[in-house]
């Protein structure tokens, strides 16, 4: 059995990918940072509705007050963790085809309104 060694061609190629994403990172960052606070408010706007929605019992500015208490990386926990949850429940309901999503829909409906 003999090991070859790999085309230089080849090593070049992916040596020229790895610039390359490492570049694009490099551009990309303050874009990033952009993209990312600009979809942070909507994103803890529809997580607090949603845990509103759940917790009626509770006093909506209450629930905002407490989350608002919370270190930026703990209110990034709660809102990815309602976000993904939302996101779960819509493929569970997915599978029972157009009526499931409509079940989802009249869901939230009810949940944020």
């Amino acid at each position: 059995m003999t090991i070859s060694k790999p085309s230089s061609a080849r090593f070049t190629v992916c040596k020229a990918g790895a610039e390359a994403i490492a570049a694009w990172g490099a551009c990309m960052g303050p874009d990033r940072n952009q993209i990312l606070r600009a979809l942070w408010l909507p994103a803890r706007t529809v997580a607090l509705g949603i845990l509103a929605g759940v917790l009626r019992w509770r006093d909506p500015k209450l629930i905002e007050a407490r989350i608002l208490a919370l270190s930026p990386r703990d209110q990034a926990a709660v809102v990815l963790a309602v976000l993904g949850g939302l996101f779960l429940v819509s493929l569970l309901f997915a599978q029972a085809g157009a009526v499931g999503m409509l079940g989802f829909l009249l869901l939230v409906i009810v949940l944020i309104g």
